[in-house]
């Protein structure tokens, strides 16, 4: 049985009870974390594992068995659960569902992480995990967080460990309080603006490659530029630009790593870049690395 989770191969058993998800555990003896950014899934069996898991939703629908209680999964929402507890994860077939992963043991942190709060995880319920859902903002924040846990936990640059517990620690507390606010209640106009920065946002994703302005935007929303503008910086905090550039980093770096994108230039000009150059200055503003850097620490 090929394991989904990992893309390894894992024990099961005939009886259908949970097994321990040894290759997890032995990922996790060589590093503080294990992180999957985007990673394709079509489901889990029932398993076991050390630690803790952070689990958030990108495509697709899903849902998560935990403990006896069932989860389901959309885009921006999650989970954290302990990873003593059996679960698996159930897919639809379309579209294709897509997730972050951030697996750890927090006693593995217990000297940089001495009297920290969110580690020792009395937030966290006994049993059936930590729901959890991002608005658009912290989703892409969280995004980037495990995107930079992986790259740190795989190459170990000098001073990873740090920068893991940061944004380990810059995650966690994200999950934290929008965990506590997923059931509030938000009013009529912020609900409306965050329902239209979501229809951007999902418009830049599938349009990567296209000629991507304000004003196209703004004419397919019914909006001003003006008013795209400042709702984008209220509701993200950042600008329409920065985002566009930021997605479509995020496709190259994706194209780069599964090997799917061809060259360096090609991965540029499929995720919408006009130039080589002008991508490998963004990229490296994003990532800390040049793209044949990061291709290459992939293999």
């Amino acid at each position: 049985m090929k394991s989904i989770l990992l893309g390894r191969r894992i024990a099961t058993r005939a009886d259908g009870k949970p097994v321990g998800n040894f290759v997890l555990e032995s990922l996790l003896k060589s590093s503080l974390v294990h992180a999957e950014h985007h990673q394709p899934l079509r489901g889990t069996r029932p398993h076991t594992q050390p630690g803790i898991e952070i689990h958030l939703t990108v495509t697709g629908r899903g849902v998560m068995h935990v403990g006896g209680r069932a989860h389901v999964q959309q885009p921006r929402s999650g989970l954290v659960l302990r990873g003593s507890e059996a679960h698996r994860l159930e897919t639809a077939l379309r579209p294709g569902f897509h997730r972050d992963v951030v697996c750890f043991v927090p006693e593995d942190f217990r000297t940089e992480a001495k009297g920290l709060n969110l580690l020792k995880f009395d937030w966290l319920p006994k049993g059936g995990g930590f729901p959890f859902w991002l608005n658009e903002r912290d989703f892409v924040r969280a995004d980037g967080l495990v995107r930079s846990l992986k790259f740190e936990s795989v190459v170990q640059p000098h001073g990873w460990r740090g920068v893991v517990l940061g944004a380990l620690l810059q995650l966690l507390g994200l999950v934290a309080r929008s965990g506590v606010q997923a059931g509030g209640e938000a009013s009529g106009a912020r609900a409306s603006r965050g329902a239209m920065i979501d229809q951007a946002c999902a418009e830049v994703r599938a349009n990567l490659a296209e000629d991507l302005s304000l004003k196209r935007i703004g004419d397919l929303l019914g909006v001003s530029e003006e008013h795209l503008t400042r709702t984008f910086r209220r509701q993200l905090g950042t600008t329409f630009h920065r985002y566009v550039l930021a997605e479509r980093v995020n496709a190259a770096r994706d194209l780069l790593r599964s090997g799917k994108g061809g060259s360096v230039t090609e991965a540029a000009f499929t995720a919408g870049f006009q130039s080589s150059a002008h991508f490998s200055r963004v990229f490296k503003e994003h990532t800390g690395v040049t793209p044949s850097e990061w291709r290459d620490a992939q293999m």
